[in-house]
């Protein structure tokens, strides 16, 4: 079902659905590629007043290329540059009870661009839960050590200042990689990322995708000069 279109606004006003939804269709006129600082957050209104946040104001880029790693490339057609489905409960659409919503915002967006959001509706109901999160290492930082436990995925802005990330898995061994290392490594779990005019693309920019099955911490190596920022992406029971 189509929830929204926008096009010249900077901001959406908050959007509600009513309905549960396993996954959303976010697709844009943008290019994969040339996306800036758009951003999305998704939380669930509980009757109780228990709201549940799902993602809040992570950037657009990281929530469609974290959403699809591992699973359908983004891809394209003749109306837009970038569409992708995006799954946000694992194995069925959120549910909600009486006088309970799903409520999704965007901000940050360029007014020339176009942004339209469809919801995918599933015919079994499910409590488990994709949740997002950001952490980041400051420009200051030179070494910094992650509590990933519970994360399944990361997307790290990659650039220059990172020399290497080491990670410490649920058995306590700590193995090290350097960036050549782990572009490989995330390039080998999903090597096509997205799809335009039948070109296929690995990787975006700097952007990668971190696996994060059975791993507790990870430890980033940079110098300093540069922001290192993370998404992290989690699956939650809710009781």
């Amino acid at each position: 079902m189509k929830i929204i279109e926008l096009t010249g606004v900077t901001k959406s006003n908050e959007i509600t659905v009513s309905k549960g939804i396993s996954s959303l269709i976010i697709a844009t006129s943008l290019a994969l590629t040339d996306f800036l600082n758009e951003k999305i957050s998704i939380y669930i209104e509980r009757a109780n007043g228990n709201n549940v946040p799902i993602a809040n104001k992570v950037k657009l880029q990281d929530f469609l290329l974290s959403a699809t790693y591992g699973g359908e490339a983004i891809h394209s057609d003749g109306s837009f540059p970038t569409i992708a489905v995006c799954e946000i409960a694992l194995d069925g659409a959120i549910l909600l009870q009486e006088k309970e919503n799903i409520k999704i915002s965007l901000e940050d967006l360029r007014a020339p661009n176009t942004y339209a959001i469809y919801g995918v509706e599933h015919p079994l109901n499910t409590n488990n839960l994709m949740h997002w999160e950001q952490k980041s290492c400051a420009i200051e930082d030179l070494s910094k050590k992650i509590d990933v436990k519970g994360y399944d995925l990361a997307v790290i802005d990659l650039n220059n200042t990172v020399t290497d990330i080491s990670y410490t898995y649920s058995n306590g061994q700590t193995i090290k990689y350097d960036p050549f290392e782990l572009r490989a490594l995330s390039v080998d779990v999903d090597p096509i990322q997205s799809i335009k005019n039948g070109i296929v693309s690995s990787r975006i920019g700097d952007k990668l995708c971190l696996p994060l099955v059975n791993v507790d911490f990870i430890d980033v190596n940079k110098n300093q000069g540069s922001i290192v920022n993370f998404v992290m992406r989690s699956v939650q029971t809710e009781a």
